[in-house]
């Protein structure tokens, strides 16, 4: 049993393309090019980079225990003022 992986057709027909002669020359490589080319890479490399620490969107800027005691405190006035028809503070 065969199989054919891959059909190919080869024609004789040439198609027209530039001559290499309408080309300009190319042209050398000069150490300005050099320098640019490492620029270059360097500011892409340093674009890339790993932040060193990371920065939280926000700081904060009380302890774990302060806002526990905060949200205690907060709680414990909105309690007596359900008890006594005060008006609430928002959530």
């Amino acid at each position: 049993m065969r199989t054919t992986i891959m059909n190919t057709l080869l024609t004789d027909q040439r198609h027209e393309h530039q001559q290499l002669s309408a080309l300009p020359p190319p042209r050398r490589v000069t150490p300005m090019d050099r320098v640019a080319l490492h620029v270059g890479v360097a500011l892409i490399r340093w674009s890339r980079r790993p932040a060193l620490h990371a920065q939280p969107r926000y700081r904060r800027t009380m302890s774990h225990e302060d806002l526990v005691r905060v949200r205690h405190d907060l709680e414990r006035i909105r309690t007596r003022s359900a008890e006594h028809d005060l008006p609430m503070l928002p959530r």
